[in-house]
């Protein structure tokens, strides 16, 4: 279990450091302070959001529900910011990423307030950097990434909010456990249930809300208020109360405001698209390079790949030192596994010999027996005396009738 609360968020810094820092989280959005143009950022701050359904599983840390989702939703956000501190442009940041959604937040009551007024809940929805040599991303407290805010107050009972909550909210974990519990959902069940109709946002350079506090965050805040209804909020608020920090101070940061409500799936699509391409061409590289190591120039490969298939070279050139070919190599292993399992083989096919011989005794006898052939080919070896014909039966007679009456005859003349 983690070894900090939020009832105790003043003293995080002791354990934290950077919980003391200059760009925390949450904040109050003051829009008072807004001068005009200088806060717009429709152009620069672009948000693309492509969420898909997904499946829920959720664990309950520090008496917060945080929900883990399936991979396959991303946000793309572009903003550049400079360190209000310091007059010139060096310590200027760009951020045009694409990011991955990982997990989302409950807190009861909200995080950020705006105006100074805070809110019944808000959830946080964490998008992570992705590793540009891996597929996936690193989901660690020190990882940088953008936030997304949603902000709710008690009111109906319709919405799409109240749907993705209801499915969820009497399989929650009461206890605290690290244990992902997984949660039967609709097939439609996802994130995008959380997003407002209206997509205009504020935004501002942050830090996680909870140690270890690392300030590498944009977040990103829908200004509409969602709504949640009041028997979902009063489960909540009995279960998961107080998971909040209170507002961070400022420090000279500014908050940047997006009033244009598009959101650009259609080009973001676009990008998923070339990315998946990129993939596959470049597993096509990665197969094409191990076919013909050597032999593709030095210039075509990353520092990675130069290193991997030298590797790869090395290994190649020890086996032929061995070896007089790749070929013979080949035909020596396949030789010396003949050997091996020589007599496996030869046992193996002299039982398969042996029963195939066994079933067609069996087929064949079955055959002779039920066709009459055995019984009358008996018959025709050992004759009785009804099988022979009459007439040969009657010359059979008269020479076993003359034959006795020698024998009588022979034997009256002795006498």
């Amino acid at each position: 279990m983690a070894d900090w609360d939020y009832s105790r968020s003043d003293s995080w810094s002791d354990n934290y450091p950077q919980c003391n820092n200059q760009r925390q989280s949450p904040i109050n959005i003051d829009t008072s302070t807004f001068d005009g143009f200088k806060n717009r950022c429709d152009i620069d701050c672009r948000l693309s959001i492509v969420y898909v359904p997904s499946k829920c599983n959720v664990t309950n840390v520090n008496n917060t529900p945080t929900i883990y989702f399936n991979s396959g939703s991303f946000i793309s956000f572009n903003k550049e910011s400079y360190d209000d501190t310091q007059d010139d442009d060096v310590n200027r940041k760009s951020k045009s990423n694409r990011y991955r959604l990982k997990k989302a937040t409950i807190h009861t009551s909200s995080m950020h307030t705006i105006n100074n007024e805070s809110y019944d809940m808000e959830v946080l929805l964490y998008h992570y950097k992705l590793n540009m040599n891996e597929d996936d991303d690193t989901d660690d407290n020190n990882t940088g990434g953008v936030i997304l805010s949603l902000l709710y107050k008690i009111g109906n009972e319709t919405g799409t909010p109240n749907e993705f909550f209801s499915q969820i909210i009497n399989r929650l974990p009461t206890k605290l456990t690290t244990k992902e519990l997984n949660i039967k959902v609709n097939d439609d069940w996802g994130s995008g249930l959380l997003l407002p109709k209206n997509k205009s946002f504020f935004t501002y350079d942050g830090s996680l809300p909870f140690p270890k506090c690392n300030q590498d965050w944009f977040y990103v805040v829908f200004e509409e208020v969602g709504v949640i209804s009041k028997t979902l909020l009063n489960i909540f608020k009995e279960g998961y109360s107080n998971n909040n920090r209170k507002t961070q101070r400022l420090n000279g940061r500014s908050i940047s405001y997006n009033s244009n409500p598009e959101l650009y799936n259609e080009a973001f699509l676009s990008i998923n698209t070339i990315n998946e391409t990129m993939k596959t061409l470049k597993k096509e590289k990665k197969s094409i390079i191990e076919k013909s190591l050597g032999a593709v120039p030095d210039y075509l490969l990353s520092d990675n790949e130069k290193e991997y298939y030298a590797s790869k070279t090395d290994s190649n050139s020890d086996s032929s030192g061995k070896n007089s070919s790749s070929s013979n190599t080949n035909k020596f292993n396949n030789l010396s596994w003949y050997k091996i399992h020589k007599l496996t083989i030869k046992s193996t096919i002299l039982l398969i010999s042996s029963v195939l011989f066994i079933m067609l005794s069996y087929f064949v006898s079955k055959y002779l027996i039920t066709s009459n052939i055995l019984p009358n080919f008996l018959i025709n070896i050992n004759p009785t005396e009804s099988s022979i014909p009459s007439s040969i039966q009657a010359t059979k007679n008269s020479t076993d009738n003359s034959t006795d009456n020698s024998t009588d005859n022979s034997t009256d003349n002795s006498n």
